[in-house]
């Protein structure tokens, strides 16, 4: 016979906000992906761009001026040379590659009652008898007992997890064209004596 106070395993398990336990982390994983964006756009107006003034186009390139000399022949030559910022630093741009959701929730379908019976009874009884010159008594008892006890407890426990996981990646084709087109202007140039 079921007993009433143990509850039902499944009933555990009904009315949990599935929708927030799993959604709630990929919402969150979705907006840091989006702010991890956000920060490779504002770093490259930041560090790569400078503001071109009011003129039209509103950025350019910002560039790292250096100059070297080179031997040729009998004469040293002092070149100078621009170097786009943006083409020999690294330019942030992580993403978040996994988000892993594990939800465990252990049901003990128990509670704690204690309980115990005890019952006990005794008798006693005395008998005399006389033959002739003998003369006898006897006293008998006698007790019997019983004890039972019973216990049970109850543990619900839940655990929840949610490892997400984000790398650098290469940048983006676009940026690589725009790489590969500055790396093409790159050229020394002879420096004014």
């Amino acid at each position: 016979m079921p007993d009433s106070k143990l509850l039902n395993i499944a009933d555990q398990f009904r009315g949990l906000p599935m929708e927030d336990l799993i959604g709630a982390p990929l919402t969150a994983a979705c907006n840091a992906q989006e702010m991890l964006a956000s920060t490779t756009i504002n770093f490259i107006e930041r560090v790569c761009f400078q503001q071109n003034g009011n003129s039209t186009p509103k950025y350019e390139i910002r560039t790292v001026p250096f100059s070297f000399k080179q031997q040729e022949g009998n004469e040293q030559k002092t070149y100078k040379v621009e170097v786009p910022l943006m083409s020999i630093i690294n330019i942030p741009s992580l993403q978040i590659t996994d988000v892993d959701i594990n939800f465990s929730m252990e049901v003990k379908s128990s509670f704690s009652e204690s309980s115990k019976d005890e019952m006990e009874a005794s008798t006693q009884v005395e008998t005399e008898l006389n033959a002739g010159l003998f003369k006898m008594k006897a006293k008998m008892s006698g007790s019997i007992s019983s004890s039972k006890e019973s216990t049970r407890k109850s543990d619900n426990s839940a655990k929840y997890d949610v490892n997400v996981m984000a790398k650098q990646l290469p940048p983006p084709e676009g940026l690589s064209r725009v790489l590969d087109m500055l790396d093409q202007c790159i050229m020394p140039i002879p420096a004014e004596t």
